[in-house]
């Protein structure tokens, strides 16, 4: 859980700092907030499920 939150934001970090450098992220343009918000809420999921 604590890993997807990372993944979620280090995502969003890297289209911010390079995203422009990097071939992926400039195809998926808006949908890289999608991916790295996706990720944190999944990870807040599975928090909220955890014992």
């Amino acid at each position: 859980m604590v890993g997807l939150m990372l993944i979620g934001l280090l995502w969003i970090v890297v289209y911010y700092v390079a995203g422009d450098q990097i071939p992926l992220m400039v195809s998926l343009s808006a949908w890289n907030f999608a991916i790295g918000f996706g990720a944190m809420v999944a990870g807040l999921i599975m928090s909220m499920r955890w014992r």
